[in-house]
């Protein structure tokens, strides 16, 4: 079995760093297809051993020693999506964070990475593409759907967080994913937020598939001021399509398509 005790970066930092070491990882591994990553395999090639079960109050832990690693991860039973990206996580603070990743407790926040700290972003980063490559991913993004969300997540043994957050980084289409609890928006995800961006704590408009609670089959146009009242300038006309679905416990997540009209 290849072995591999370190996956090098240089000094610079960022998503884009966490990516393509990702990548190298990949290519070193021989990985081209989603079903070769059997995480346990992968870590096992760093030195890492993967333990499920017997942790509480978090997702996941790294402890770091010179040369092994362990990772602990939550028993949710009939969750593989989820502990997937957590082991996936941890793997990326191995690889990226020799220095100052002795003992790395991470949570649900620290996983979605919408407000976290730089190596915990970099670590979901590096997960995102392990468990999702560029190379195979980006194809297949096409118009933004939930049902094609829904696919990818199966293909890639991924939750639909996950899939959903991957797809509007690597759609060539200009979307965001909306996360909402309690009638507000917990986070979201644009692949530009400069142009699309949604407050946190936004009270859904009435008028919102989301605040329907339905799961429609296909996009349904809504009027731009439902979710971004300063969208359109003089000159420029947005128009924004909206599908939502239930999560569960978890609250609800909306796919959102702005075009120019």
């Amino acid at each position: 079995m290849l072995r591999i005790t370190s996956t090098t970066i240089d000094s610079e930092s960022g998503p884009e760093k966490a990516t393509a070491a990702a990548r190298r990882l990949l290519k070193e591994l021989c990985i081209k297809e989603p079903e070769q990553v059997i995480l346990e395999d992968i870590a096992m090639t760093l030195g890492i051993y993967v333990v499920e079960g017997g942790l509480f109050g978090a997702e996941a832990r790294l402890v770091r020693g010179r040369r092994h690693g362990i990772i602990r991860v939550k028993e949710t039973p009939g969750e593989l999506g989820r502990k997937r990206f957590a082991v996936a996580h941890e793997i990326g603070h191995w690889v990226l964070h020799a220095e100052i990743s002795q003992l790395a407790l991470c949570t649900t926040n620290d996983l979605v990475a919408y407000r976290s700290s730089a190596e915990e972003i970099e670590a979901s980063a590096f997960a995102g593409e392990l468990l999702m490559p560029s190379a195979t991913f980006r194809p297949l993004c096409k118009e933004p759907d939930l049902e094609l969300i829904r696919t990818l997540a199966d293909r890639y043994k991924v939750s639909w967080t996950a899939a959903a957050l991957r797809f509007v980084e690597e759609c060539r289409q200009e979307c965001a994913v909306v996360f909402i609890t309690d009638g507000r928006v917990k986070w979201f995800r644009a692949k530009n937020p400069r142009e699309v961006f949604i407050k946190p704590g936004l009270v859904i408009r009435s008028k919102s598939v989301a605040a329907a609670s339905a799961d429609p089959d296909v996009m349904c146009p809504v009027d731009t001021e439902t979710w971004f009242p300063d969208l359109n300038r003089p000159g420029l006309t947005r128009e924004v399509q909206e599908q939502s679905m239930q999560l569960g416990q978890y609250g609800v997540m909306t796919l959102l398509w702005v075009q120019d009209q």
